[in-house]
């Protein structure tokens, strides 16, 4: 009889204490996409599952509040049911990594204490909590073979359709607005990214994006972005095929969708556009580096600038080699331009110029003299002159981005009105009376 009293009460306490093991329980669920690449939205969602009568008075959810490498889209969801003898609280957080790699989240945590109700007071019974261990995440890397140069993280499938709203028997004259409706449909459109419009190939340096932001609507699986483009130079007779490229993790390749062009209607009198430089004529830029060619063919970078930097190849010691050159040579992956070296020959002597100088005078030796004048008349004869541009300006040549007001300029060379200049950005000829000297 005592035997079996001290077993029922054993077992009763072994009953209290298993259902005390887990009064609280929590869990945590990844839904995102397998491979995971970045842009694309996933869901994390905690779970916390309690027995009885519990407070909690600490949480430490990381998944929640990703840190770098991942960003929120939209606010987080708190759900509450009952789910047999259970209380369940599900919170859910879309987000999307903003680059690939191996992530590891903090561990997780939660803590509470239980209670009841004696005489209308809360009397603590006991603490309780639930952990996680560290959470691991493994974001895919885009693949850089077949990689296009537009590439700007869009993934996905998707079919694209671009049309012009409005009028389009109006004639098109520099400054007026066009509207444009880029459509894009696709099962997913969570990795859906819009390329930068204002730097499209055809779209820079003949057409200015409005300031206004870029309308967006979306209606099931289909999403439209419509803006506005006006032309920059006159004679422009269609907007040029637009492109945008994807990336599909269903078939692992990248793809690349290009619009119809879009006839705009002239105006009856059409300025003549004038002869892009160089005059000479040259042949067909072309180089085995398949990289440059295919930066050509896309339109990433303008003919006229490569055939502009051979032109400088020729007698790199002649002038000072523009910056705009060595960056169009190292995204072609084509070699520098040679070391300018008559710029180099023109600082040295300007450094020697001083003393010098002083030193003739020191002497009063009027051969000394002499020779340091005529280095003076020299050095100022072979300075390149600046000037600054009055306002902004098309360069006459393709596929180039204007030249801004109050920009100062390098001035190289003058002809028949039309001078060449450089910059930082970019060289090319501009009319005489959008510049004054400095």
């Amino acid at each position: 009889m005592v035997i079996c009293l001290f077993l029922s009460i054993f077992l009763a306490t072994q009953a209290t204490e298993i259902g005390l093991q887990q009064p609280l329980e929590l869990k945590a669920y990844l839904d995102a996409p397998k491979p995971w690449y970045p842009m694309q939205e996933g869901k994390i969602l905690y779970q916390i599952r309690y027995q009885g009568k519990i407070q909690l008075t600490e949480e430490q959810l990381p998944l929640l509040e990703p840190g770098k490498g991942f960003e929120k889209v939209g606010d987080k969801v708190i759900e509450n049911y009952d789910e047999l003898n259970y209380s369940v609280q599900n919170i859910s957080q879309k987000l999307r990594p903003t680059k690939s790699g191996h992530i590891i989240f903090a561990p997780s945590h939660v803590e509470g204490f239980l209670y009841e109700i004696r005489a209308g007071n809360i009397v603590q019974t006991g603490k309780v909590h639930a952990d996680l261990p560290a959470y691991e995440v493994d974001v895919a890397t885009f693949p850089l073979e077949g990689q296009p140069a537009g590439f700007n993280g869009s993934v996905g499938s998707f079919q694209f359709s671009l049309d012009r709203n409005g009028q389009t028997q109006t004639p098109t004259q520099v400054g007026d607005w066009i509207t444009l409706t880029w459509n894009v449909e696709g099962p997913d459109l969570s990795g859906l990214r819009l390329p930068n419009i204002a730097c499209l190939p055809g779209i820079v340096g003949f057409f200015r994006l409005n300031d206004l932001p870029i309308t967006v609507t979306e209606n099931g699986n289909k999403r439209s972005y419509t803006f506005q483009i006006a032309p920059l130079v006159p004679g422009i007779q269609e907007i040029p095929p637009l492109a945008w490229s994807f990336f599909d993790p269903k078939t692992e390749k990248y793809s690349t969708w290009k619009s119809r062009p879009i006839p705009l209607k002239a105006p009856s009198q059409t300025p003549s556009v004038k002869k892009i430089y160089p005059h000479e004529e040259l042949p067909l830029f072309s180089t085995p580096n398949e990289k440059a060619n295919i930066l050509l063919e896309e339109g990433e970078i303008p003919l006229s600038l490569l055939q502009l930097q051979r032109a400088w190849r020729r007698a790199p010691w002649s002038r000072e080699i523009p910056a705009s050159i060595h960056a169009i040579e190292e995204r072609a992956g084509l070699p520098l331009s040679d070391f300018p070296l008559y710029s180099f020959i023109l600082r040295g002597l300007l450094w020697l110029l001083l003393p010098f100088t002083a030193y003739a005078l020191w002497k009063r030796s009027i051969p000394l003299l002499i020779s340091a004048f005529v280095l003076s008349l020299f050095l100022l004869w072979g300075h390149e002159k600046e000037g600054i541009i009055l306002t902004s300006t098309m360069p006459v040549q393709g596929s180039a981005t204007p030249f801004l007001a109050g920009e100062t300029v390098k001035i190289h060379s003058e002809k028949n009105g039309l001078v060449l200049v450089s910059s930082k950005r970019q060289i090319g000829q501009i009319d005489r009376s959008a510049l004054i000297d400095i």
